[in-house]
């Protein structure tokens, strides 16, 4: 059994904006469609997210847009477009590369929570964290209709460099190595993608997954990986809908 993963494109793709990316998903080292219904069988596996890096570690500070709220994050360098793109922005932009300076340095404490923490004081129009919502209010967002490209650019180009000029210049573990908003990208939101959330009714994740007979033994369904990386597990006649990273680092998968 093998994690659900994406496809890794270099940072210089990204450069000057892509519109509508998709990145191809895999499980191992089998290739899967977009909005097909894939059989296969899963177990849970958790395994947390580290963030603390060593002397030289390439890293990227970006922001995701989710329609009413940013989160800041931070990923290795040669996984950042994959690590955004999994967790199923409305759009996603780089602060900047930075090169860690010191050892064993938790970017989490000691660089995206303070940071999420000023911005929100100085850029009060916005809602800005460190952790997810629910999928279920990114989903309401995008079948409401209300999704404006322009806008969410411009509120991330907004942030982007709010949290480059806070950053520059202040002595820490790290140096910022590239200016922000240079490299962005937007989701592909397609209406057949629409059709199957709305289609999905009750907007169960993960957590209610856990709750029955499958946290205990194999569990076999239907796997459905939407454009803009939203995930639709299917056990049992009930959907699933996940960011399809808490999949990626929540369950071991096998395609039948």
């Amino acid at each position: 059994m093998e994690k659900l993963w994406f496809d890794s494109l270099p940072m210089e793709f990204f450069y000057g904006g892509v519109v509508g990316v998709t990145l191809a998903p895999y499980v191992g080292l089998v290739r899967l469609k977009f909005l097909e219904e894939i059989p296969v069988r899963f177990k849970h596996y958790e395994s947390r997210l580290k963030t603390v890096k060593n002397l030289g570690d390439e890293v990227v500070l970006y922001v995701l847009h989710y329609g009413k709220y940013v989160k800041l994050g931070s990923s290795k360098a040669s996984q950042a477009f994959s690590r955004m793109y999994s967790q199923a922005p409305i759009a996603g932009m780089v602060v900047s590369k930075l090169v860690v300076t010191g050892d064993n340095v938790d970017l989490e404490s000691s660089l995206e929570r303070p940071l999420a923490n000023k911005l929100s004081s100085s850029l009060r129009r916005f809602e800005i964290t460190t952790r997810k919502k629910e999928v279920e209010t990114l989903v309401n967002y995008l079948i409401s209709g209300r999704t404006d490209q322009e806008r969410v650019l411009n509120d991330l180009r907004s942030v982007s460099e709010a949290s480059w000029r806070l950053l520059w210049g202040v002595r820490g573990s790290y140096a910022l190595t590239t200016p922000p908003s240079e490299y962005w990208f937007t989701t592909l939101i397609d209406d057949e993608s629409l059709e199957i959330l709305r289609a999905s009714k009750s907007l169960r994740g993960l957590p209610e997954l856990r709750k029955t007979k499958c946290d205990r033994r194999f569990c076999r369904g239907t796997l459905t990986i939407l454009h803009n990386a939203i995930c639709v597990l299917c056990v049992e006649s009930k959907n699933y809908v996940e960011y399809c990273d808490k999949v990626s680092y929540n369950l071991l998968i096998e395609v039948e």
